[in-house]
């Protein structure tokens, strides 16, 4: 999950928590009753639970004014903090996608220009017997010769027969 999708979450919980929250404070009665207050850190708020049909420990707030707002202005700004990163994190991706882009390109530059060097070192080893012409030339001399001497062979055995 990345860092964008994690804050994203944590925005639609608050968001979830402050709605259900604000849903219930116009009465003082509430689902679960704890009489002590459970403070959970410094920013966050402390906050006491109560059952449905009790009634509230002490007249007030349930939940403190400050913190209703701090929690607010959070939940307000996480949508705009969730797409800027989430812009981000696509910049940094097409930035990426186009640097493997670039070095697979210029690898298959590389390798057509070695293919193109082997082939012309190929061609420029090339013994001079392997040339077409020579290789044109042996092969009349060479079956010129074998006719030749077996057609002496042949005058020469005649002769021997007769």
């Amino acid at each position: 999950m990345s860092l964008s999708e994690k804050r994203l979450t944590v925005c639609v919980a608050i968001l979830a928590a402050a709605s259900a929250f604000f849903a219930s404070c116009p009465s003082a009665y509430a689902q679960r009753i704890a009489l002590e207050t459970i403070p959970t850190s410094e920013t966050e708020p402390e906050v006491t639970f109560l059952d449905k049909g009790d009634i509230a420990p002490f007249a007030g707030d349930l939940y403190p004014v400050g913190d209703s707002i701090r929690i607010a202005l959070e939940v307000e700004g996480c949508a705009e903090r969730a797409r800027i990163d989430l812009d981000h994190a696509r910049e940094i991706h097409q930035i990426e996608i186009a640097r493997v882009q670039s070095l697979a390109e210029a690898a298959a530059v590389a390798d057509r220009e070695r293919v193109r060097l082997l082939s012309a070192e190929i061609d420029a080893n090339r013994g001079w017997y392997r040339s077409p012409p020579f290789v044109a030339a042996v092969a009349v001399v060479s079956t010129v010769a074998v006719l030749y001497t077996a057609a002496l062979l042949v005058q020469s055995t005649g002769e021997v027969w007769r």
